[in-house]
């Protein structure tokens, strides 16, 4: 598991991965960051955005910054990397501000690389005419998917074009048709797998992410999960507050659904 360690007395982090991976140093004045890593190792581009949205988190989290920059020459191979990562140009720089939303919505809704996994947290977002934290398992679904599949866009954007989309104004959510299409107009290659749960299991076992949609005690919900390749997925905001929730496919299920029917959004 790849870790930011910081430095004592010293505005720097330490990456590590088993062994040191890089160095983070920054800077922070008038609540904007300022960056630049030095590598130790050679890094993947897969490892670099979780660096980036382990670093993204650690500077919301603790110092409040409004916006996080580096400069280009000091981007070497990573530029696409970091945007990705909602980090645009900005003369010699490439800048990331942290949208309003992030400040109003409890630290405790989010994981530690920034995906959200605690929508009863989520009081000030609205799902159409109501509530995140009763209707909003949809767009959470959604904004987790596109960050996982390195695309990813402000919570006030997915989650508004969902609202847009929802069933009368987000009472019930937002129907499966409706996320697949959405998903589709934004460039995601997705599969649609309708009814059976077990056509889902093999379907989420021959792909990398996707949107889970199954029938639990309380009603119907939307998770987006990760395949991790040895028959286990992670799964986000399906628990709420579960941090790294690692689970095999089919005990997921037996778990979580309460019927034999299931439908999926898989990439």
């Amino acid at each position: 598991m790849i870790v930011l360690v910081k430095t004592p007395n010293k505005d720097e982090f330490i990456v590590y991965d088993g062994k040191k991976l890089m160095n983070i140093y920054f800077s922070i004045e008038n609540k904007r960051a300022f960056f630049k890593f030095e590598l130790l190792d050679d890094i993947s581009d897969e490892k670099m955005m979780e660096i980036i949205n382990l670093f993204n988190n650690k500077m919301i989290r603790t110092y409040k910054v409004i916006s996080m920059s580096i400069h280009r020459k000091d981007l070497l191979i990573y530029e696409n990397c970091f945007r990705n990562s909602l980090y645009y140009e900005k003369g010699n720089f490439l800048q990331r501000k942290v949208e309003s939303y992030r400040y109003v919505i409890n630290d405790g809704a989010f994981d530690r690389e920034g995906y959200i996994i605690n929508q009863g947290l989520i009081e000030e977002v609205p799902s159409g005419k109501f509530k995140t934290s009763k209707t909003g398992c949809g767009w959470i679904a959604c904004y987790n998917l596109f960050k996982l599949m390195n695309k990813e866009k402000t919570i006030k954007e997915v989650s508004s074009a969902i609202s847009d989309i929802a069933i009368f104004k987000g009472m019930f959510g937002v129907d499966v048709f409706g996320l697949y299409k959405y998903l589709r107009k934004n460039n995601v290659n997705a599969y649609f797998t309708p009814i059976f749960k077990n056509q889902c299991i093999r379907d989420i076992k021959n792909s990398k992410y996707g949107i889970i949609l199954y029938i639990h005690n309380r009603g119907s919900h939307y998770v987006a999960y990760k395949n991790l390749g040895n028959g286990k997925c992670i799964y986000y905001n399906a628990v709420y507050g579960r941090n790294n929730h690692v689970m095999e496919i089919e005990d997921f299920y037996k778990k979580f659904s309460i019927t034999p029917l299931g439908m999926l959004i898989s990439v």
